[in-house]
């Protein structure tokens, strides 16, 4: 797999200057109604993902992307879990200015669990501790590989590992059956885990706010409107990890999930490449891909919808 190209010192600057250009809620409504081309042009090179090799990385709170990491908590997913101290290597896999300081502020740490089981998962700050080694990380498409600068203590790189489904999807579109995976309070009121509604089709505008919010407009029962973060929701029925076939295997429900990849921003910024890979939540099996490419406007509010996913 060949190695990116570094960035030069001038890239460089111009990245770092990017990274500090953080604008408060206030700020970004303000500089919108002023002047709306420069604020579309901000918002893109805030969210666009910028490649360049792990060195230049910038780091996490002190870890950078290579570094050999320990879990110090018991890390429990949807449909994965390890046991605190487990080892892996710390992944940069957006480098995006928004996402950076995301990370940072949070703080989030992806790391690509060791072993024959190991996943790429994402712990909250404190679950992991820094421990000897650091690995050569490269990528390749849907590959990342981790080779060791300094063997392991069984003398063998890592091979290329296919980074696994996400635990849940990473957005939702309208009229998804949704439901909410824990109860929730809003303004004194109550709902329940497991109560289920339904994604509400919004103009591009508000999509785009909720977007950079991270959050999902949901009518449930009784014309009862609801704003909630992404991170709140399951399909609906995706508490049910059992097959529900009489012959006892899986049958793929119609909430599978999905997450994207975007390749790079072209040079121009007015296009940017994606791949799709769906997968079923409750097998985990993948059940299709495909390939497309986005223009203008609408590449702007689908970047929004997907920040941050690793595919």
């Amino acid at each position: 797999m060949p190695d990116l190209e570094s960035l030069t010192d001038a890239e460089i600057g111009a990245y770092m200057q990017l990274l500090e250009q953080e604008l408060s809620g206030e700020e970004q409504s303000a500089l919108r109604s002023r002047d709306p081309d420069k604020y579309r042009q901000w918002l893109d090179a805030q969210l666009a993902n910028v490649p360049m090799p792990s060195h230049q990385k910038p780091d996490i709170n002190g870890f950078r992307e290579g570094d050999g990491v320990r879990l110090t908590q018991a890390f429990q997913g949807e449909t994965v879990a390890f046991e605190a101290g487990r080892t892996g290597v710390l992944l940069i896999t957006n480098t995006s200015p928004a996402q950076i300081r995301l990370a940072r502020t949070v703080p989030l740490y992806e790391v690509l669990v060791d072993g024959s089981d190991g996943q790429l998962i994402a712990v909250s700050g404190g679950a992991i501790d820094r421990i000897p080694g650091k690995y050569r990380v490269t990528y390749d498409g849907e590959y990342v590989s981790c080779e060791p600068v300094d063997q392991t203590s069984e003398g063998q790189p890592r091979g290329p590992i296919t980074p696994p489904l996400p635990d849940r999807p990473r957005w939702y579109y309208r009229d998804d059956a949704v439901e909410l995976d824990r109860d929730i309070a809003i303004d004194g009121k109550p709902y329940r885990k497991g109560i289920t509604g339904k994604v509400l089709e919004v103009q591009d505008d508000t999509l785009a706010r909720l977007a950079r919010q991270g959050q999902v407009a949901v009518m449930l029962p009784g014309n009862d409107l609801i704003v909630v973060p992404v991170a709140v929701l399951l399909p609906a029925g995706g508490g049910d990890t059992q097959p529900s076939d009489e012959e006892g295997e899986c049958n793929h429900p119609g909430w599978a999930q999905a997450r994207f990849r975007w390749g790079a921003v072209n040079r121009d910024r007015q296009s940017r490449p994606f791949w799709s890979v769906s997968g079923c939540s409750r097998c985990g099996l993948i059940t299709d891909g495909e390939s497309d490419e986005y223009y203008g406007d609408d590449m702007h509010v689908v970047h929004l919808k997907w920040r941050g996913s690793t595919w």
